[in-house]
């Protein structure tokens, strides 16, 4: 019952969690207190899924489902920067992350995905790449802690990212959340794994 769920949950948030290697940034506390309250799945340190009877603590800017989401790295080996790109009409948002962050997250998606054994309520939207991104983003900064989840009502991923100077305060709303599409969420992962090979998404 719900009531199981719950105390699952608090056990699972308090147990000691094992990391390994590049996953090591997906600790619980980048998960507990932004994810919190609709049906989702979501993944600790060791990308192990359960699901819990929870909203989404509201974002300061939420993107809802984008139109397109991709990563890029930037610059000349050694000195590479690393960020997610997102447009929603005529926003746009980059959030920039370390290598390992970058890493990570391309590494969960389709661990996710995976997991989710009913159809897809969108296999017939295609994911759109990013021809052009604005050099003045409307929303920039650079990622601490991020969750990844599964919103199963819309049969979308979530991602919730908090800007890095909030630092490990949760009771700062998550800096911007944003909602994609399976497909979107394959896209991403392989866009992820260029980036930090070295490659440059066009």
């Amino acid at each position: 019952g719900t009531g199981d769920v719950k105390r699952f949950l608090v056990a699972q948030h308090h147990a000691p969690v094992q990391t390994s290697g590049m996953l090591a940034p997906w600790e619980p506390s980048a998960l507990s207190a932004t994810l919190a309250t609709c049906n989702m799945v979501r993944y600790d340190s060791g990308l192990n899924s359960y699901a819990w009877d929870t909203t989404m603590a509201e974002a300061q800017h939420d993107f809802a489902s984008v139109d397109a989401i991709d990563a890029e790295s930037l610059g000349t080996p050694g000195k590479r920067t690393f960020r997610l790109r997102l447009l929603r009409g005529d926003d746009s948002a980059a959030l920039w992350m370390e290598k390992q962050q970058l890493a990570a997250l391309g590494e969960a998606l389709p661990r996710l995905l995976e997991q989710l054994n009913t159809q897809d309520q969108h296999a017939d939207e295609d994911a759109e790449s990013i021809a052009s991104f604005p050099d003045d983003p409307t929303i920039d900064f650079k990622v601490g802690r991020m969750a990844l989840g599964y919103a199963a009502q819309e049969d979308r991923l979530v991602l919730v990212a908090h800007d890095v100077e909030a630092g490990e305060d949760e009771s700062i709303p998550p800096t911007l959340s944003c909602r994609f599409t399976r497909e979107q969420a394959r896209s991403l992962s392989e866009s992820c794994a260029e980036a930090v090979a070295g490659g440059r998404r066009t």
